[in-house]
């Protein structure tokens, strides 16, 4: 099994095959790009993807994450700046993947 097959394996983006097709292959690279730095990281970037978030271009990192407010996503925005407070402690890791989601010769 090759690294994208095991990504594909193990990270369900299940909100994006119902609600955002648009960006799934973008979240698949970026579960591929935190797993490799810490699967722990990649499990939490898996929860906020498929409770309603998505991956919106962005000048300043390449990407950012972006909250799906009301149905099928966050109830409010104050949940969902309260549950990404489990990326805190991944910051730096998180910049990186997402720049190199947008430069992925990094």
């Amino acid at each position: 099994m090759n690294t994208e097959e095991y990504i594909a394996a193990t990270y369900k983006d299940i909100f994006g095959k119902e609600y955002s097709q648009e960006d799934s292959d973008l979240w698949l690279d970026l579960f591929m790009y935190a797993d490799n730095m810490d699967e722990d990281l990649a499990a939490r970037l898996v929860y906020l993807r498929n409770a309603g978030t998505k991956l919106v271009p962005s000048k300043k990192f390449g990407y950012k994450l972006v909250p799906v407010i009301g149905e099928h996503g966050w109830e409010s925005m104050e949940q969902y700046k309260e549950e990404s407070k489990c990326l805190n402690p991944y910051k730096q890791q998180l910049v990186f993947c997402l720049r190199k989601l947008g430069n992925p010769h990094l």
